[in-house]
């Protein structure tokens, strides 16, 4: 009969030592050559929340699932020269995480002063509307975010700019929302108000400083919504944002230029990325759909 001896002699405890010492150190150095052979993330989120209110907004995009699909839609389709780190936290120098200071990276900073006045405006605005508010809510934060990636892709591509910077980071946001085809997608034109209203009350009093930046914002939001009319005129797509574009009173002479115009800037960013995407990509699809 064979005995289990449960208290190890000194002999065999200093063995055991020994022997896993000598697993951990060839773990620790397989590890470390498995770390370095795994690929760099294209796009990354960290949030910085202090308050439970923050906790609240954050798990709103959580549920949304906002940060999966802009995530999905970077890492999938475009060739960064360096990662793009997304930070929402209060104003502050931006805080660095260990992945980040191990490496070059672009980091976007998505202030929480932004998203309280969002969601509160929104509650304002469809009050009792739960479902809605968090659906603008998430939409107008993609808004945000892929304006300002649009902001890296132009300087670290040296992407020659033809207009307004302005113009062409809606651009962009608008053509990455519009084509989604999700239910975000169906509120484009209410996330766009929401970010220009929000960006307007942050500027300065000044009339005529205050006066010419309203009337850049109307132009800007005009603009977006020719483009959402020429993108449905385009697809064909059924939907609440359809329908509420019907509300929009234009006659068939601007539409066909919101049709025209839309084509132009998806042909536009598709030349001005081609070099920076992978061969299977979404916006070569899209223009394949039109």
């Amino acid at each position: 009969m064979m005995t289990i001896q449960t208290t190890p002699t000194i002999k065999t405890m200093l063995l055991l030592i020994a022997w896993l010492g000598f697993l951990s150190t060839g773990y620790s150095s397989e590890t470390s050559e498995v770390k370095a052979d795994l690929p760099k993330e294209s796009v990354s989120f960290q949030v910085f929340s202090e308050t439970p209110q923050d906790e609240n907004l954050i798990e709103i995009l959580e549920e949304e699932q906002t940060y999966n699909r802009i995530k999905k839609i970077i890492d999938t389709n475009f060739i960064l020269t360096k990662p793009v780190r997304l930070h929402i936290q209060h104003p502050k120098p931006s805080q660095l995480i260990a992945t980040e200071l191990d490496q070059e990276s672009h980091v976007v900073v998505l202030p929480f002063n932004f998203l309280h006045a969002l969601y509160q405006g929104l509650s304002n605005k469809y009050e009792y509307q739960s479902d809605v508010i968090n659906t603008i809510f998430s939409s107008t934060v993609e808004f945000y975010v892929w304006s300002e990636f649009a902001d890296y892709l132009i300087k670290e591509k040296a992407i020659e700019i033809k207009g307004d910077t302005y113009t062409t980071k809606d651009n962009f946001a608008s053509i990455m929302l519009l084509n989604q085809n999700n239910a975000n997608s169906d509120f484009i034109t209410d996330a766009s108000e929401a970010y220009l209203l929000i960006h307007s009350n942050g500027e300065s009093n000044i009339s005529q400083h205050a006066q010419n930046e309203l009337e850049r914002d109307q132009q800007r939001y005009k603009h977006i919504i020719c483009l959402t009319l020429g993108f449905h005129q385009n697809i064909q797509q059924e939907g609440i944002e359809a329908d509420h574009l019907k509300s929009f009173a234009w006659n068939e002479s601007d539409m066909a230029q919101c049709n025209t115009i839309y084509t132009q800037v998806l042909e536009n960013w598709f030349a001005a990325l081609s070099p920076s995407l992978h061969e299977k990509n979404l916006i070569s699809h899209w223009l394949n759909l039109k």
